[in-house]
């Protein structure tokens, strides 16, 4: 059995057979796939890498070099296992781009898992390119059979979070973002699974709203950087962003002061 609030450096896939069956209240997840954006941020605009090229200090080849069928036959595998663990009605949130979620939605199904909604993350600023510049990321939130019930009433389907900048992971979630879920979707003390935790930022979110984590990461820097965070804790300033429709309650915004 593995120990809580701690992060294994594992395959995913090897570490949640360890995990008891039923156990895990919730799950938040941004699986390694290829948006085709991805980009060294010590580059300039007119130095943007072609589509499949790694991050210049991601460090994970397998992060960039996903096809879209070697994505679908990963997840599913995947889905189907972490089925296994979760809770009757537990929800599973999974971070993706508009080119894959047709594919994920389909490995979701596939593995039994109820689809609820499709969540979007308005980063409140947009990326370089064009033909209408990318300023959001979707969400699926999904359940194993009917979902438990939301602890809010208020919260839309659009959540409002300027990005991570200098982030020390190249596809870094903010704190306040995955703490909300998290807050909305379990309750104290419950057990968070994160397979794919990068920077860290799940297992600080799960520290602050006192819940659980077990992590699961192949990269032992990001193990590093993750841990780093979690001693030396998230300072997060809230800021209200103009022009935002959404209640009070949705105020998620950001700015964390401790990831340079």
């Amino acid at each position: 059995m593995l120990e809580t609030n701690k992060i294994y450096q594992q395959d995913c896939l090897e570490g949640m057979k360890q995990l008891q069956d039923s156990s895990v209240d919730l799950v938040v997840i941004d699986p390694p796939y290829s948006s085709g954006t991805r980009q060294a941020s010590n580059r300039s605009a007119s130095q943007i890498p072609k589509r499949g090229e790694k991050w210049a200090k991601a460090g994970i080849v397998w992060d960039s070099s996903f096809s879209s069928f070697g994505l679908s036959v990963f997840m599913n595998t995947f889905y189907r296992l972490v089925s296994q663990k979760m809770k009757e009605g537990a929800h599973i949130y999974t971070f993706i781009d508009w080119r894959h979620y047709p594919l994920l939605m389909m490995s979701l199904e596939n593995a039994g898992l109820f689809i609820n909604n499709l969540l979007v993350w308005d980063k409140g600023m947009y990326t370089l390119g064009g033909n209408y510049r990318s300023q959001y990321e979707l969400i699926v939130f999904a359940s194993k059979g009917k979902s438990r019930r939301l602890n809010t009433t208020t919260q839309g389907n659009v959540f409002y979070c300027k990005r991570v900048v200098n982030g020390e992971h190249p596809t870094e979630k903010p704190v306040e973002l995955i703490k909300q879920i998290i807050e909305y979707a379990s309750n104290e003390n419950d057990l968070v699974l994160d397979a794919f935790m990068g920077g860290g930022s799940t297992a600080i979110a799960c520290k602050q709203s006192k819940r659980n984590f077990i992590g699961f990461e192949v990269n032992p820097d990001y193990i590093k950087i993750a841990n780093k965070r979690l001693n030396q804790g998230t300072v997060s300033e809230f800021t209200l962003p103009k022009g935002n429709p959404a209640t009070q309650e949705s105020l998620i915004c950001v700015k964390e002061e401790n990831q340079k």
